[in-house]
């Protein structure tokens, strides 16, 4: 059984989905949002929890819920579903069973404001089967303050290897995360086959004019503190990395890696 979300949200509304503490996901407002997540490398072999809190455009969703006046509610509603993707072999085809566990939902378009918000859906289990512990899981608790300046140091060192291309360091560097992706969906690419797509997408970055890999300062992010204190990473405004590669043409690309402490050393860890 491979686990995985789903996030519906109406018109008007914003979300972030949380898994085990997690943000996987963030949706923005004046569009439907149905969203399928991968959460299975996520998933820990006791109790898990997955949140997704809900509110009205111009309001925030990281905070405690409080009463709040809403001017109008269109389309104010939303719902979460654990699902699972069970696979089998008929003669030499693959065929996948989803199944639906279980579910939360809301709707507020029929409500008087004021309204609780941010609406907090939620959904805990506990896996049907064994599965291997993710790497963040072993890591330490430790304070932001001695973290934050070892983890920005961490992903200097590494855009300098992706800088110089010392892609055989840097896929070392991530090898804990990638290999335990590539464990936890056995339908998918092997953990060599993900270890030589990082290095031909970094050698096809590198190779186009502008090639350039950026660590935004420390004052234009903030250290973000997930999985009950054992995960780190430095986002902007978006949530998205302060690790950036981009070249002529592109998007910036964050590579999103997140940082633990396991047996003392600081690890990429997702």
């Amino acid at each position: 059984m491979v686990y995985g979300l789903a996030i519906e949200t109406g018109e008007g509304l914003v979300s972030e989905t949380h898994f085990n503490g997690i943000q996987v996901a963030r949706s923005h407002p004046g569009q439907m949002t149905v969203s399928s997540l991968a959460i299975h490398h996520d998933v820990t072999p006791g109790d898990n929890v997955a949140e997704a809190w809900v509110t009205v455009d111009g309001f925030r969703t990281g905070v405690a819920p409080t009463l709040t006046t809403v001017p109008s509610l269109p389309q104010a509603e939303a719902r979460l579903m654990l699902e699972g993707d069970e696979a089998r072999t008929e003669g030499e085809k693959l065929v996948v069973t989803t199944h639906k566990f279980a579910f939360d939902e809301w709707s507020a378009t029929d409500a008087i404001s004021p309204l609780l918000l941010p609406h907090r859906l939620r959904v805990g289990f506990r896996p049907t089967q064994p599965v291997e512990a993710p790497p963040w899981l072993a890591g330490e608790r430790v304070s932001p303050a001695e973290i934050g300046p070892r983890v920005h140091a961490e992903m200097q060192r590494i855009a300098e290897l992706i800088r110089t291309q010392d892609l055989a360091t840097f896929t070392e560097v991530v090898a804990m995360a990638r290999n335990h992706y590539a464990r936890s969906y056995p339908n998918g690419p092997s953990a060599a086959e993900l270890r030589e797509t990082q290095i031909n997408d970094l050698r096809a970055l590198a190779a186009r004019p502008g090639f350039a890999v950026e660590v935004r300062p420390m004052p234009r992010g903030r250290l973000r503190v997930q999985a009950d204190g054992r995960l780190f990473d430095w986002v902007d405004g978006d949530d998205a990395s302060l690790l950036v590669v981009t070249a002529k043409g592109m998007e910036p690309a964050d590579l999103g890696l997140q940082f633990s402490v396991v047996q003392g050393r600081l690890r990429v860890t997702r």
